[in-house]
């Protein structure tokens, strides 16, 4: 005799014992998963156990969650999957103040003129100073310089000389740079330099005059800058003329805000006070 395995479609295995030649055969004896039924095959509408419908509800149930969850806004279903977790806070990120500066401000029309402001802007920085002087090159722009100059400008010091607040028209010049200052006097403080015999300044213009006039009264106090030689006006030494316009600025109490050390100063005044 011999031994027969199959196994059939439902994965149940069948045993049968065969004879060796004579073609007789034992009936099937049919394994199937423990208490199953050995005598009948399962059939496809055959009612599922009380654990297995449980399953099933279960699996259903699940599936059900899930479409749920899937279909619900992103913001529902963030909210589930934040629950028994702590919302981290976002830290709100502070702006960055822009630093103040002292802008000098003159007319450009004489190379000894030029530098000599740029003497004494190095002077005022040896100082500690924050400073700013329209210095465009091939390519720049006087009006993107200078708009950035007067925006964040504390103190503005104006190089007065003759036609000092002259409107050519340009656009940007010192009859523009003189109307800001004196529009926004809260937010930086002007001080004038005596730069020519003529004081205050007289442009060739009507309307630079009347502003001149307006700006520069007999109340707004002036730093000299300059000395006789022999009967003949002259600049005086830039690193002089950077002395006074620190005390200048010193007295207007902007120092903190153009100083690099502006923290410091503040708590020495404070010590001091």
């Amino acid at each position: 005799q011999g031994f027969r395995i199959k196994l059939d479609i439902y994965g149940y295995l069948s045993f049968s014992l065969c004879s060796m030649g004579s073609g007789a055969s034992q009936p099937e004896l049919l394994l199937g998963p423990p208490n199953a039924e050995v005598a009948l095959k399962p059939e496809d509408n055959m009612p599922l156990s009380n654990k297995e419908e449980q399953l099933a509800m279960k699996r259903e149930e699940e599936k059900q969650q899930k479409e749920e969850v899937c279909s619900a806004t992103p913001i529902e279903r963030d909210s589930s999957r934040d629950i028994g977790k702590k919302k981290k806070k976002k830290k709100k990120k502070k702006k960055k103040e822009k630093l103040k500066h002292v802008m000098l401000s003159g007319r450009f029309t004489q190379d000894k003129r030029i530098l000599y402001m740029s003497n004494v802007e190095h002077e005022l920085q040896q100082k500690g100073l924050r400073t700013f002087m329209v210095k465009a090159t091939a390519g720049e722009s006087f009006g993107e310089q200078t708009a950035h100059g007067l925006a964040n400008a504390a103190v503005m010091v104006a190089f007065c000389s003759t036609t000092y607040g002259e409107k050519t028209g340009v656009g940007y010049e010192t009859y523009q740079e003189l109307k800001y200052v004196h529009e926004h006097s809260s937010e930086c403080a002007l001080i004038p330099c005596k730069m020519s015999p003529l004081y205050p300044p007289c442009p060739p213009d009507d309307a630079g005059q009347n502003l001149c006039k307006l700006v520069f009264s007999p109340s707004l106090v002036y730093v000299d800058g300059l000395e006789e030689k022999h009967d003949t006006p002259v600049y005086i030494p830039s690193g002089e003329l950077a002395n006074k316009i620190y005390e200048a600025i010193e007295k207007s109490g902007r120092l903190k805000e153009v100083h690099v050390d502006g923290g410091v100063l503040e708590q020495l005044a404070e010590l001091t006070a």
